[in-house]
């Protein structure tokens, strides 16, 4: 997100990673995109958050606690048991889990934001989202509110199904990983109503002259074979077809 905005040149950003060896690696390719790209961004890293919170203005969390054996275990458990898991960032059992895991962590990280920078705004970037974001509302003084970049993911795959955007082999069958290396074009405005990881279409038009696209859109979504429709948005047109809107944002996380 860094380096996709211009508004983002010249700020101060630290890092922090309580592992000395994965903090060099992500300041370091920071550090390649930023000079890179000229975007004149002082970077810093630090392990112990205390250390950077002193004077910040925005405080972004993306954390993952005992991420890797923890998912796979809960994976495991759910099957086990004839749960299907699937994503399970958003909902089921495995998703309070998770939330289990990450509250007391970003309760704790709003107590030293309440001493070291009282008037920062929390911008909370972690699974599950509602989850964290309820305790941190009700459990803590700190300004927070949620965010997620699903809604760049959707106006993307809007403007490459409606032909504004380039569709080589490639595209069509990027991964959702590949994908959040992706930016819109910008050649559409969408409005999107609902909840994190589940909400819907009702409004896409041209940037420029304001025209209508859905007529457009719901032609060659409900018409062009599912191997035409990128990845990763070929059951949410599915979905579309049955409840009459266009579903965001994205097959994983509204299948979850």
């Amino acid at each position: 997100e860094l380096f996709k905005y211009t508004d983002f040149k010249g700020v101060t950003v630290a890092f922090v990673d309580r592992k000395p060896e994965r903090l060099k690696v992500v300041k370091g390719i920071a550090e390649k995109i930023n000079d890179a790209l000229k975007w004149d961004i002082k970077l810093e890293g630090y392990t112990d958050r205390r250390e950077a919170l002193p004077g910040a203005d925005l405080v972004y969390c993306f954390a993952a606690v005992n991420y890797k054996e923890s998912w796979k275990m809960e994976r495991t458990i759910c099957l086990r048991h004839g749960m299907n898991p699937y994503e399970f960032h958003t909902s089921g059992v495995s998703s309070l889990s998770m939330g289990m895991r990450h509250i007391p962590l970003v309760l704790d990280l709003c107590k030293d934001m309440e001493e070291l920078c009282p008037n920062a705004w929390l911008i909370l970037d972690n699974n599950p989202l509602t989850k964290i974001l309820t305790a941190v509302l009700r459990h803590s003084k700190t300004k927070a509110f949620g965010y997620c970049n699903g809604h760049e993911l959707e106006e993307m795959g809007i403007e490459q199904i409606l032909g504004k955007a380039d569709l080589g082999a490639s595209v069509i069958e990027a991964k959702g990983f590949e994908r959040e290396y992706m930016v819109p074009g910008g050649q559409i405005s969408v409005q999107q109503i609902g909840i994190n990881h589940m909400g819907w279409i009702v409004s896409i038009k041209d940037s420029e002259t304001g025209e209508d696209l859905y007529p457009k859109f719901r032609d060659i979504a409900f018409n062009s074979p599912l191997k035409k429709i990128p990845l990763g948005y070929r059951f949410s047109v599915e979905m579309y077809k049955r409840f009459g809107y266009f579903p965001a944002p994205g097959d994983t996380h509204i299948a979850d």
